[in-house]
């Protein structure tokens, strides 16, 4: 469909009659639209997802859908064929995460880290070292499922 965007002192048309938008997911300040084609387009404050320059090339084609968590506000996740996540935005403190583009059979994101389960059994950690995004001294493997504290 058409999905107009309102982007300071300019009203912006998002359409492409065969490209139409499919999903949009939005929340604080920033949204992610799908479209036919598997493509992503985000806008909004760069901060919260809107910026999604690191990722680009990966959100070109082939995305299945895409989401924002409630406890992780300031990015997105775009699941595409394989179990391939792509994972961007900023932590609490407004910090850039490392994007990730990881196949993913889990992925869990806080405040200020995240952690992604892959399909054989390991996992690994990123973001602020103080919480949980420091895994370094821990083996992750042979693992089912990850679970991250609420506020780590």
């Amino acid at each position: 469909g058409t999905v107009y965007i309102w982007d300071g002192d300019l009203l912006k048309k998002v359409y492409d009659e065969d490209n139409p938008v499919v999903e949009v997911v939005g929340g604080l300040s920033s949204f992610a639209a799908l479209r036919k084609d598997g493509s992503v387009l985000t806008w909004g404050h760069p901060e919260f997802g809107g910026d999604s320059s690191a990722v680009h090339s990966h959100l070109q084609s082939g995305v299945l859908y895409v989401e924002r968590r409630s406890i992780f506000d300031r990015g997105f996740i775009a699941w595409k064929a394989n179990s391939t996540a792509v994972i961007w935005g900023h932590n609490k403190k407004g910090v850039p995460l490392e994007s990730q583009i990881v196949r993913a059979e889990q992925v869990q994101l806080r405040h200020t880290a995240g952690a992604v389960l892959r399909p054989d059994g390991t996992a690994f950690c990123f973001g602020d070292p103080k919480t949980f995004g420091d895994s370094s001294s821990v083996d992750l493997v042979n693992l089912r499922s990850i679970l991250c504290p609420r506020f780590a």
